[in-house]
């Protein structure tokens, strides 16, 4: 379960600085836009994946009496 948490945090952390270089890039100001607020709209979701992911673990260490 952690090496998938390592790697999907691997990926969202790729795909941030991929869209960051591309805004980045000499391309017109529509597409430097909708690039930065996919950016902003991959940040968030990220974001509630990991809020979800920490809260599931919590509940499932609550449920198993660990903590």
């Amino acid at each position: 379960m952690q090496i998938k948490m390592v790697l999907y945090s691997f990926l969202c952390v790729l795909l941030e600085k991929l869209c960051l270089k591309i805004i980045k890039s000499s391309y017109s100001n529509s597409i430097k836009e909708c690039l930065n607020w996919f950016n902003r709209l991959l940040s968030a979701f990220i974001t509630g994946i990991e809020f979800f992911v920490i809260g599931s673990v919590l509940n499932l260490a609550r449920f198993l009496k660990w903590i």
